[in-house]
């Protein structure tokens, strides 16, 4: 039941979970379920069944929209947190049902605002959406390809839309197949 989690029967505390926006990003693995605030500029990672969170990442930056898209990989071994404000995607492994910091990955600035973020079943592969992108084109959008190797993630790839236009937003949906 996740209700007792998410609402109370106090109204001020519904309230304070939807200025918070509670909910706005949702992954899950095979043994977590994440769950962002981004207003809050945080992330819960609950095990699954449970209502109370087993670690609450949060931002050091109140104003970074930390957790506007979040993914793990199908292990729940790495969690990926955008936070698109400040044009950073941040790196997470989980140990013992724990999640620490061990790397980020820094965006090009072009990418404020705007990260959509994905990644393959293992981790190893994270694509960023940055529909906002100047490509030759205002908001024409690019996708970044990241590659994971042991505890460092490095850029591999831009992909640019074939639309060639304003406002084309090309990386505003990503999926991957596992």
């Amino acid at each position: 039941d996740w209700s007792s989690d998410v609402c109370s029967s106090d109204s001020a505390n519904v309230i304070s979970s939807l200025d918070n926006n509670f909910g706005y990003s949702i992954a899950t693995s095979k043994d977590f379920v994440v769950i962002s605030s981004p207003n809050a500029g945080n992330v819960r990672v609950y095990a699954h069944g449970s209502t109370t969170p087993i670690q609450v990442i949060t931002s050091s930056n109140a104003n970074g929209k930390f957790g506007s898209s979040i993914d793990i990989s199908a292990d729940g071994h790495w969690l990926y947190v955008s936070e698109p404000a400040t044009g950073v995607v941040h790196a997470y492994t989980t140990v013992a049902n724990t999640a620490a910091n061990l790397n980020y990955v820094k965006i090009s600035t072009k990418t404020v605002n705007s990260n959509i973020i994905k990644t393959n079943a293992d981790g190893t592969k994270l694509f960023v959406g940055a529909p906002n992108d100047f490509n030759g084109f205002n908001q024409g959008g690019n996708v970044y390809v990241y590659t994971r190797t042991a505890n460092t993630v490095s850029s591999t790839q831009t992909i640019s839309g074939v639309f060639k236009n304003d406002n084309a937003r090309f990386g505003t949906s990503l999926d991957i197949d596992a």
